[in-house]
């Protein structure tokens, strides 16, 4: 009887390790997936951002009259957002510092001396700490992309306004 028990509480180990590893496992794959959609959108503001510069610069620069100063100063801060929305764009985009743990070096060395379940719990605990490691750095990736984001809507609004301006009959 004894020896059934101690049987099933290992197999409830064993199986207890195996739902810790695939649901770590899952969420590191979901929050991998996080980082590919924020770069992604990252990438399609701040390319739609600076395609709306470009044609803003030629505008400017084949308009065939003197603009006043204040259409200039709007024009100065279209320009200064923009460098925002590119700082804000890259300090997003250079997060990449993700944990990938467990190492698989040691990962190797501790499959030969130890039992599966024990290593499969191990590994669980390495992922939970990779994850752990990850988040931070996602909430700041992410605070980084709403700041380039929010640049490009403003920036947006300010070349509308900055058209509305330099084309005014009351200029």
């Amino acid at each position: 009887m004894a020896d059934e028990r101690d049987t099933q509480s290992n197999g409830d180990g064993a199986a207890a390790a195996a739902i810790l590893y695939e649901i770590a496992r899952w969420r590191l794959d979901e929050q991998l997936e996080r980082v590919k959609s924020q770069d992604n959108k990252l990438a399609a503001t701040f390319t739609l951002n600076a395609a709306v510069i470009a044609l803003f610069g030629a505008a400017l620069a084949f308009a065939d009259r003197e603009f006043p100063y204040h259409v200039w100063g709007l024009a100065i801060g279209v320009f200064g957002v923009f460098l925002t929305n590119l700082v804000f764009a890259y300090r997003a985009y250079r997060q990449n510092e993700w944990s990938f743990r467990p190492d698989l070096h040691r990962l190797s060395d501790l499959a030969e001396a130890h039992p599966g379940d024990t290593i499969r719990h191990w590994v669980a605990r390495e992922i939970m700490t990779s994850l752990a490691h990850n988040e931070a750095l996602l909430r700041q990736k992410g605070r980084d992309g709403r700041v380039a984001f929010a640049a490009a809507i403003i920036d947006a609004a300010l070349v509308g306004v900055t058209a509305i301006a330099a084309t005014a009959p009351f200029a």
